[in-house]
């Protein structure tokens, strides 16, 4: 009987890079694929969000003294700016919004790893996991048993 194999595409370089160890191998992981832009924005989100968030208090006063320093009225570069601002802000809050929700799940053959919002929110020792969970039948379980119960079991809580 021959056994079937699957070729899984790396994980994504900024997760390698930031909490890969060297010599690891990665057996498993899952987690959203994101295009170049998206990957960019979110591995700035927070000073973009900040950036864009006051963008809310800038672009108002800058409306009012630009069309000010035209020779009109303040108050409607103060609003027209307002509306730029509270779009600026929107975008903030949804760049935090979606790193938020991102979350990943990697296997190595050292650790298990669960990465919310590009930071390590929980990390277990393979080898412990592989203990407590043999330790019923006193068989230590492989670790594509352990790969093969992680979706059953909900990743430890992961949010999806």
């Amino acid at each position: 009987m021959s056994e079937q194999i699957t070729t899984m595409p790396p994980p994504p370089a900024w997760l390698r890079e930031r909490f890969i160890r060297p010599g690891e191998k990665v057996l498993w992981w899952q987690g959203p694929r994101e295009g170049p832009w998206v990957e960019w924005a979110l591995n700035r989100h927070d000073a973009l969000g900040i950036l864009f968030f006051l963008g809310f208090f800038f672009f108002p006063i800058a409306g009012a003294a630009l069309v000010g320093l035209c020779g009109g009225e303040p108050g409607a570069g103060f609003f027209c700016g307002g509306l730029i601002g509270i779009g600026s802000a929107g975008v903030g809050v949804a760049i935090w919004v979606k790193a938020d929700k991102h979350v990943w799940q990697v296997v190595t053959d050292q650790r298990l790893l669960i990465v919310k919002a590009r930071k390590v929110s929980d990390e277990f020792d393979m080898a412990l996991l592989r203990r407590l969970l043999g330790a019923g039948d006193g068989a230590l379980p492989r670790p594509d048993a352990i790969i093969g119960a992680l979706p059953r079991w909900g990743v430890l809580g992961a949010h999806r």
